[in-house]
C-alpha cells in the first residue's frame, strides 16, 4: 500500500488494466487527509502523465485533478494537458454522433453505457479502425467535461487565452449539443481576466475604467460595479449590502435578493443580458464599453457566483476627465426612448 498521496498517484499512472481500479480507489482515499504540498505534487504528477496514459484510464485521472481542486489544490499544472485532451475527445465525440446518425434512427446512447460491443459493431462500417477510439471518446466525454470545468473554474491561468483557444471553443460549442454540461465549460472559456472595461453612467455623465477578473455573468458584474461606484464613488442608487459584494467576490451566497441598479447596454445601444458574460460587451476602439442606464423595471436575483470556486475581482483604476468623457459619449448611442 503506498504510504503517501504522491506514491499512490505514481502507482496509479503505472497501473495496468487489472490493478487500475484498485489504485484509483487508493488515491481517492488519500486525498482528504493529504496536506497542501502533497496535493500540489499530486496534481503536478497527474498533469505530467494524463496525456500519456491509456485513453481508458486517462479520463479517470483527469477527474482526480478535479477532486484535488475541490480540496484546494491549484489545478494550473494540469490545466493545459486536460484542456488539450478535452479538445481531442470532444472532436471524436462529434464523429461518434455523426456516425451514429448515419447508421440508425435510435437516440444517441447514454455515455455511461459506452463502450459497448453492440455499439462498436454498429459503428465499425462507418468508423473502421477508429471505432474503438471514437467510442471510448463518447463514453469518457462527461468525465473530461467535469475535469475541464474544475480546472477552468479554479485557475485564472488555465483560462488565459492561448493560440488554440478559439479552436477549443468551437469544438466545445459543437459537442455541447450532445453533452449539455459543456455549456458551462464554454462559458468559462469566455471569462475575462485582467481586462479593463469602461463603465459610462449616463445619468451623472461620469465614466470609470475598471479592471475585472473571474466575473461569471453580468449580474455579478452589475453588483460588483455598484459596490465600487455607488458605495465608494457616490453614483446615485440604493446602498449595496456588503454581503452581496462578498458573495460575488470570494464568499458564500448571501441571504436576501439583490435589486438591480441599472440596465446594462453596449455603446451600440443593444441591451446586455444579465445571463450573458462580460465578454459579450462590445469593443469600441480597443475598449469594452458598458453603459449604465436607469432601470426600466425592478429586477432582483440571488447573490451567488455562477461558478462557486471561481473568485472574482473588480477594481476601479481611474475616473475619466471631462474631455475624455466628451470623446467617449460621442461614440455612444443616445438613451432609448421610454
Amino acid at each position: 500500500m503506498p504510504d503517501s498521496l504522491l506514491a499512490a498517484c505514481r502507482a496509479l499512472t503505472s497501473a495496468d488494466d487489472r490493478s487500475f481500479g484498485a489504485a484509483l480507489s487508493v488515491v481517492y482515499g488519500r486525498i482528504p487527509d493529504a496536506g497542501p504540498d502533497e496535493r500540489r505534487a499530486a496534481t503536478e504528477h497527474l498533469g505530467d502523465h494524463v496525456e500519456r496514459l491509456d485513453p481508458r484510464h486517462a479520463s479517470w485521472v483527469a477527474i482526480l485533478v478535479g477532486a484535488l481542486t475541490e480540496y484546494g489544490a491549484d489545478p494550473t499544472p494540469a490545466a493545459a494537458p486536460i484542456l488539450a485532451c478535452l479538445k481531442t475527445i470532444a472532436e471524436a465525440a462529434t464523429y461518434f454522433a455523426d456516425a451514429w446518425r448515419d447508421v440508425t434512427d435510435e437516440a444517441l446512447p447514454d455515455p455511461c453505457g459506452v463502450p459497448d460491443r453492440r455499439i462498436e459493431r454498429m459503428l465499425r462500417p462507418e468508423l473502421g479502425d477508429a471505432t474503438a477510439v471514437v467510442v471510448e471518446a463518447w463514453g469518457s466525454l462527461p468525465r473530461w467535461t467535469t475535469a475541464a470545468h474544475a480546472v477552468l473554474e479554479g485557475s485564472a491561468e488555465a483560462r488565459r487565452p492561448r493560440v488554440d483557444t478559439p479552436q477549443l471553443r468551437r469544438v466545445v460549442t459543437a459537442a455541447a449539443a450532445y453533452c449539455p454540461d459543456l455549456r458551462e465549460v464554454e462559458r468559462l472559456l469566455r471569462v475575462l481576466d485582467g481586462v479593463q472595461v469602461l463603465a459610462l453612467h449616463r445619468e451623472s455623465a461620469r465614466g470609470f475604467v475598471v479592471g475585472i477578473g473571474g466575473v461569471g455573468d453580468n449580474r455579478q458584474l452589475e453588483t460588483l460595479l455598484a459596490g465600487a461606484l455607488v458605495d465608494r464613488y457616490g453614483l446615485p442608487g440604493h446602498p449595496v449590502d456588503p454581503r452581496w459584494t462578498a458573495a460575488y467576490s470570494d464568499g458564500a451566497p448571501a441571504e436576501g435578493p439583490v435589486t438591480g441598479w441599472w440596465d446594462l447596454a453596449g455603446a451600440d445601444g443593444e441591451p446586455l443580458g444579465r445571463e450573458s458574460v462580460p465578454a459579450d460587451i462590445p469593443v469600441v476602439d480597443g475598449m469594452r464599453v458598458v453603459v449604465l442606464d436607469p432601470p426600466a423595471r425592478r429586477r432582483t436575483w440571488r447573490a451567488a457566483r455562477r461558478h462557486p470556486r471561481m473568485t472574482a475581482t473588480l477594481t476601479v483604476t481611474g475616473e475619466l476627465s471631462a474631455g475624455q468623457l466628451a470623446a467617449w459619449w460621442d461614440r455612444v448611442r443616445p438613451a432609448p426612448v421610454r
